[in-house]
């Protein structure tokens, strides 16, 4: 559609001036019937009642990422900021993440790890809003400051999972935005979620998978990336985990390999901001957290339990102090302090 066309406009157009704009066939056909004409103003008058943004093909604020794509949706309903997914000029950078809804411990240290970590370069999170790795990709980027980009496979106002629409008020109250295809009040089902994903991944530079059984939407997800020319990153796991086996399955066919959020962020190009060792972290709280790796390494839950703070906020100091080299991550889910001399492969 084109730019100077205001929404209802197009139900005035004739067979021919729709066909001047690029519309033909079943499309022009359902335009110029009566019945879809009248739902459609319908529809409109409950967008703006729900104070929602509509765009459409042609709009001059459609997402550059989503143009010439097969399959592209044809109208988004959004709230936030759309300009999260406008650049000037060029497509903005943002990361999917996205995974199982039942992740063992280590999928949640990872979401948790690798979203902070790319949101500390100010890089906004895209995800499902689902249930497991999608939620816990948006509330870490959250917790780290960042902007999160929410697709949901429902309509705005019909939040799915229910538990998840305070994050979803989170998210735009944050700056952040959420969208979805769909009508307002459409519920999601069962084959709305695999047609979400396609959206995820188009609007997503990149798209990393945390933790996937063989049979996982997550998989979907990366099939779609692959075929948009995005990069694929998958976490490893253990040989034995059945939720790492779609990872597994997408590193042996040419995934690349998700081995540290550092790692991660240096594989986008991107890096993350240092901090200064005696100022930045005797304000933010990294000062005790060194003190306390001093005695030996340990896992996050004892640190935060040692502090006396939540995890979330545990793990994005965490992801500070290894930011700025002065602590270490390793396989068996220890920190290390970098100047004990622990931090060898021999640890």
């Amino acid at each position: 559609m084109e730019a100077d066309v205001p929404a209802e406009s197009w139900f005035q157009l004739d067979k021919d001036e729709l066909r001047e704009r690029g519309i033909k066939g079943p499309i022009a056909s359902r335009l110029l019937s009566d019945q879809t004409s009248q739902e459609a103003k319908a529809l409109l008058a409950q967008t703006r009642k729900a104070k929602l943004g509509l765009l459409w093909r042609g709009h001059p604020r459609w997402p550059k990422n989503l143009s010439g794509l097969p399959d592209q949706a044809f109208a988004l309903w959004y709230l936030g900021d759309i300009g999260l997914l406008q650049g000037a000029g060029q497509v903005p950078t943002c990361l999917a993440i996205v995974g199982t809804r039942h992740p063992s411990p280590y999928g949640i240290h990872a979401t948790q790890a690798f979203a902070q970590a790319v949101a500390l370069t100010s890089t906004p999170i895209v995800s499902g809003l689902a249930r497991g790795i999608d939620g816990m990709a948006h509330q870490a980027c959250l917790d780290a400051g960042g902007r999160t980009i929410a697709v949901l496979g429902s309509g705005l106002q019909a939040i799915y999972p229910p538990e998840h629409a305070r994050l979803a008020r989170h998210i735009i109250e944050t700056g952040g935005l959420i969208l979805s295809e769909y009508p307002p009040t459409y519920r999601a089902q069962r084959w709305t979620f695999p047609r979400r994903n396609r959206i995820l991944a188009a609007i997503s530079t990149g798209l990393l998978v945390i933790e996937a059984p063989r049979r996982s939407g997550a998989l979907i997800s990366a099939d779609f990336a692959n075929s948009y020319g995005r990069p694929v990153w998958a976490l490893p796991g253990q040989y034995s985990s059945a939720s790492s086996e779609g990872c597994h399955k997408l590193i042996r066919e040419g995934a690349l390999l998700a081995d540290s959020p550092a790692g991660l962020v240096k594989d986008m190009g991107l890096s993350l901001p240092g901090i200064e060792p005696t100022r930045s972290i005797a304000v933010s709280g990294e000062a005790a957290v060194l003190e306390i790796l001093r005695a030996g390494p340990k896992p996050v839950e004892a640190i935060a339990t040692a502090m006396g703070q939540e995890l979330s906020k545990t793990f994005l100091q965490l992801q500070r102090l290894e930011a700025g080299g002065l602590i270490e991550y390793r396989n068996g889910g220890l920190y290390f302090h970098a100047g004990t001399g622990r931090c060898r492969k021999d640890s």
